[in-house]
């Protein structure tokens, strides 16, 4: 809706937040499709960096308000700040789910 008014720059503020997944994917598809079709700006606030991966140009990570790093999105990985490897940190990967979907050794009860 805000694109109709064709405004230079909109700003999503955790714009796929509870989401089911098949919304999620549609709402992303939508704003990279519209800020493409439209020659605008998006600014998009997340915490999800697998969003931010995705889609985003530049990242900036802002703490208290203030920016504590700011960088190329293809170079994430190369974080610095505290605040932005935590947020990587976070982010959910398949590699983490298995790690703590194994199995604990000992004894386990018959099911």
């Amino acid at each position: 809706m805000p694109w109709l008014s064709r405004p230079r720059l909109l700003l999503a503020d955790e714009p796929t937040s509870g989401l089911d997944v098949l919304t999620h994917e549609h709402i992303l598809r939508l704003l990279v499709d519209l800020r493409r079709d439209l020659g605008r700006t998006l600014v998009l606030v997340t915490h999800d960096l697998r969003v931010v991966r995705r889609i985003a140009d530049r990242v900036i990570t802002l703490a208290d308000g203030h920016i504590v790093e700011d960088l190329p999105a293809d170079r994430l990985s190369e974080a610095e700040s505290p605040e932005t490897k935590g947020l990587l940190d976070a982010t959910p990967t398949l590699s983490r789910v298995r790690h703590r979907a194994q199995p604990s050794e000992g004894h386990h009860p018959a099911g």
